[in-house]
């Protein structure tokens, strides 16, 4: 285990646009694309650094696995002092009999695809780390959950 993670107070949406930004390219290869719902003035505390890359991973899954012209969105909402940051496509999802495992480490629901398997398992460690969670709702919307 690394340091433990700074639970800064950190501005979310110059953080979505930088993922956004990051994956122009692959949206365009696979003629999906990206929206994003995030205010100007969602806060989260957490590591700048580690919100980033569970954001990122979440995104290229969906833009990866989620079929030609998949629609990714991520969008942010707070409630009372939490914020929930959900990145949800319009592609198949994962089947039901992987949704169990999805964070274990080395599972891969797609063993057709390239992968370790270890991109969701580290996304949920680094929720954990920051004092927050991470969580799959239905086939395609995951949700990163970190204090206000």
């Amino acid at each position: 285990k690394g340091p433990p993670l700074s639970r800064d107070q950190v501005a979310l949406a110059p953080i979505v646009k930088h993922v956004v930004d990051t994956l122009h390219a692959r949206a365009t290869e696979v003629g999906g694309t990206l929206t994003t719902e995030v205010a100007d003035d969602v806060k989260l505390r957490g590591d700048e650094d580690a919100i980033e890359r569970v954001v990122l991973n979440l995104a290229d899954n969906a833009l990866r696995y989620g079929g030609k012209d998949v629609r990714v969105s991520i969008a942010a909402r707070k409630e009372g002092d939490i914020v929930f940051v959900s990145v949800s496509d319009t592609g198949p999802g994962i089947p039901e009999e992987h949704r169990a495992k999805i964070f274990d480490r080395f599972h891969r629901g797609n063993t057709t695809q390239e992968g370790s398997g270890l991109g969701l398992a580290i996304a949920r460690e680094l929720a954990i780390a920051m004092g927050g969670t991470l969580t799959l709702s239905g086939a395609s919307r995951f949700t990163l959950e970190l204090p206000a």
